[in-house]
């Protein structure tokens, strides 16, 4: 095969989105994330050129996307009137980043590169998940975050991963597959994420639409298998971990890691309904335009309850997008989610392959599940996880059958 051959059929735009959600996933994955700055130096290229010499922008400016358009355009706009230019610009940058990102893979990763692309993510994802549950055994029983900075954006990590994964698990199978997936579960369940693992619960049956009708049975014993493998695996580790470290045995880590405190007294639940307290009052007094994108953490104080919590973001993003950019920002940006899930469920993958079938749904479950993290959590401040919902959403966009 000549080089030029080759050369021909590499698509930088699959090895770029591989690179930047692996990157993003193991190195610095904060709020800042340095990567998604050094990314613009590839990703803007490439966007203009594509946006300039192809008809891609025909395909992406079309009805489904305008609201999102509408969103990024009022978001910028809160730099108008913010109360920390700064602050907003750095916000921006990330959500515009974002949409190079979601319209480079939507219009320029190919059907057969889908597959291959979501194999290489699980293969990081287990990768993390491994690391995470050995820090767990060997060095401290607590919540993992394995390379992650905090464990609830973690735990959605996995939740998304496991999921696309579970769609193609539940197809076709795979000794491979089972294995990355027992290892992603694991460390799933073993962040103590109970948002995520509430919102990975309401979206999981989603998987079940992916698998032809006539395999479900078949589908069923394999995916009984292997919740039956997760779940001992998971009691084996969170119960030998205290003893590999020279604590005795204890078979209630599990029960310590997950339910933790009760739901009355969980300061975790009190917490989250101060910071909702708080961006309310923000939105009654400035619903229509906000108080600029990422302006949230800024003015909380001027607004805050009479207790002791505070937070950088509201855990809830839709209040804390009402709150900064206002009613307008909000709107929008609920109407391109509804418009986008009405469209999964209007038209499935254009391959009627079985594969095919359940990437579309393990990747619509994984954005399903994603979307409800976002309803009790600060997950879409964490580009390493924002960054895989985007790609998950444009690879959904390739399977369709009528395109965008």
């Amino acid at each position: 095969m000549e080089l030029g051959d080759i050369q021909q059929k590499t698509n930088p735009v699959f090895v770029l989105v591989v690179c930047l959600l692996g990157l993003t996933a193991v190195f610095e994955n904060g709020f800042r994330h340095e990567i998604i700055y050094y990314g613009y130096f590839a990703t803007v290229p490439l966007a203009l050129y594509y946006l300039l010499g192809t008809a891609s922008p025909r395909k992406f400016l079309c009805s489904l996307n305008y609201p999102l358009l509408i969103f990024v355009g009022v978001s910028g706009l809160s730099l108008l009137w913010t109360v920390n230019i700064n602050e907003t610009l750095s916000e921006f940058y990330k959500i515009f980043f974002y949409l190079l990102l979601y319209y480079l893979v939507s219009t320029r990763i190919s059907i057969g590169e889908v597959s291959r692309l979501v194999q290489a993510l699980l293969i990081i994802g287990a990768f993390l998940a491994l690391t995470g549950i050995l820090l767990f055994l060997f060095v401290k029983s607590g919540r993992i975050t394995s390379l992650f900075m905090n464990c609830n954006p973690f735990g959605m990590y996995l939740a998304m991963l496991s999921l696309a994964g579970l769609g193609i698990y539940g197809s076709r199978g795979g000794k491979g597959l089972f294995l990355i997936l027992v290892l992603i579960c694991d460390a799933m369940v073993l962040t103590g994420s109970r948002g995520s693992l509430i919102a990975w619960t309401i979206s999981f049956p989603l998987i079940w639409l992916g698998i032809p009708y006539g395999k479900k049975r078949e589908a069923l014993g394999r995916l009984a298998v292997l919740f039956l493998m997760i779940a001992l695996s998971v009691f084996l580790i969170s119960s030998a971990a205290p003893w590999l470290q020279d604590k005795g045995w204890q078979s209630d880590t599990l029960e310590r890691l997950v339910v933790r405190d009760a739901f009355q007294s969980s300061t975790s639940v009190a917490g989250r309904l101060s910071f909702w307290q708080t961006a309310w009052k923000m939105i009654e007094e400035r619903p229509w335009t906000g108080f600029g994108l990422g302006s949230y953490h800024l003015v909380y104080n001027s607004f805050r309850n009479a207790d002791h919590y505070w937070s950088l973001y509201t855990h809830n993003h839709y209040l804390q997008t009402w709150a900064e950019t206002g009613l307008i920002s909000l709107l929008a940006l609920i109407i391109f989610f509804a418009l986008f899930f009405i469209r999964i469920f209007k038209n499935g993958p254009g391959d009627g392959s079985s594969t095919h079938q359940g990437i579309y749904w393990g990747l619509a479950a994984g954005a399903l599940a994603f979307l409800l993290h976002l309803s009790i959590d600060f997950t879409w401040n964490m580009p390493a996880v924002t960054m895989h919902f985007w790609s998950f959403l444009g690879l959904i966009l390739v399977l369709r059958k009528e395109g965008t």
